[in-house]
């Protein structure tokens, strides 16, 4: 992800 910093450690297969 490139948006959400802390969502980025968890899901980092949540790339919009």
């Amino acid at each position: 992800s490139f948006y959400v910093s802390s969502k980025e450690e968890e899901n980092m297969q949540n790339t919009i």
